[in-house]
């Protein structure tokens, strides 16, 4: 007994394990189209509305209609939105304006660097908050996923991991990547679901 009781006392306490998992909330999230991380809350468009949902899964629905959202990201406090082919800048309250441009063809968009990039109709484009836009060399017409890393942009594209510049220049990675799904980076590393499973890439 004392010897068990020894043994208890010295093992770890482990509360949560490497891949586990917790629900957050009991709300119905069966219609999201784009999810971005902003001071702290989650902002996600679901059903053709924009909630700001906290880490306890509350949320505040926002004011707008985003009916046909096929990007978002998260920008020096705002959010930027392409919805129904056009792209939009939208303040923590809902408040939106309208940018000039067509991404009627939108695939991915991420933030780098004070910019705007989004893949549409197979180009890169970097885009200011203007909404004043510059295309990149490059043809992108398989591009599966998009994220940042390092200060450099990361597609998969036509089963390829390419690393981008903030000039353009690009360079093909080892590896092949033919199902990748998703893609995101953490602590300056990839992470991307493939043929179902997830992968960790280093980046350097």
């Amino acid at each position: 007994m004392i010897r068990l009781l020894f043994v208890l006392i010295l093992a770890p306490f482990c509360p949560t394990q490497e891949g586990s998992y917790e629900r957050i909330g009991r709300s119905s999230w069966n219609k999201s189209t784009c999810m971005a991380a902003m001071d702290g809350s989650l902002w996600i468009v679901d059903s053709g509305s924009l909630y700001k949902v906290d880490t306890g899964g509350n949320y505040d629905r926002k004011s707008g209609s985003w009916s046909d959202s096929k990007a978002m990201a998260a920008m020096d406090g705002h959010l930027w939105i392409v919805d129904s082919g056009s792209l939009y800048k939208v303040d923590k309250n809902g408040k939106y304006e309208r940018l000039p441009g067509s991404w009627s063809n939108t695939r991915c968009m991420a933030a780098l660097d004070k910019d705007l990039w989004i893949i549409d109709s197979g180009s890169l484009y970097k885009v200011d908050q203007n909404g004043k836009y510059q295309r990149m060399s490059g043809s992108w017409s398989d591009t599966k996923s998009m994220s940042v890393a390092r200060d450099h942009l990361w597609i998969v594209d036509s089963g390829s991991l390419y690393k981008v510049d903030l000039n353009g220049k690009y360079s093909r990675m080892s590896g092949s990547w033919a199902d990748a799904s998703c893609m995101t980076s953490m602590n300056n590393d990839l992470w991307a679901v493939d043929s179902g499973s997830l992968y960790r890439v280093k980046t350097e």
